[in-house]
């Protein structure tokens, strides 16, 4: 468990996934990770990475609200956030 001050700080769930994802696929993706949620979001979409159809494990699932947005992994289990 993370302190909640770092939590609650701009940009720390767009790093927590693009970590992940860095994890798994090496560095090919480093570019589409912004310093907030709303960013990346928007760089996924120009990139045209969007979920068709359902969305499954593995996939990112944004929210795109002022300030920063969001964003989460979803597993099996729920959104790994």
């Amino acid at each position: 468990m993370t302190d909640p001050k770092v939590e609650g700080q701009k940009g720390y769930c767009s790093r927590f996934c693009r970590q992940v994802v860095e994890a798994v696929y090496g560095a090919q993706y480093d570019d589409l990770f912004g310093p907030s949620a709303r960013d990346t979001a928007a760089r996924f979409l120009k990139a045209g990475l969007t979920i068709k159809g359902s969305p499954e494990p593995g996939d990112l699932l944004f929210k795109t609200a002022k300030p920063y947005g969001h964003v989460g992994i979803l597993t099996a289990a729920g959104v790994a956030e």
